[in-house]
């Protein structure tokens, strides 16, 4: 299977972001821009304890991105970078 960045269907457009998606087999692939200051934190309210639950794999193309896990830790994740996420986390876009 393969996908052209720019023919990923838009799924999710609000202020300051837009998630691009499609599925491949049990994996969605995505391309999220998002602006500085953004905060997902909102977004996960309700999940356990309010943080994701599912695990990432990407590569951050310009800017950076931080998660806070649940044990109080952080990480950034900056342009030119790889990453793999575990699940319980929240992030912003500093």
């Amino acid at each position: 299977m393969h996908q052209a960045l720019d023919q990923l269907p838009v799924t999710l457009k609000a202020p300051g972001a837009v998630v691009s998606s499609i599925d491949f087999g049990n994996m969605t692939v995505s391309r999220n821009q998002v602006a500085k200051g953004a905060d997902f934190g909102p977004l996960l309210e309700g999940l356990p304890n309010d943080h994701c639950q599912c695990p990432h794999w990407g590569y951050v193309v310009k800017g950076k991105i931080r998660l806070t896990y649940e044990d109080g830790s952080e990480e950034v994740t900056e342009a030119g970078q790889f990453y793999y996420w575990p699940p319980g986390h929240p992030a912003t876009v500093p």
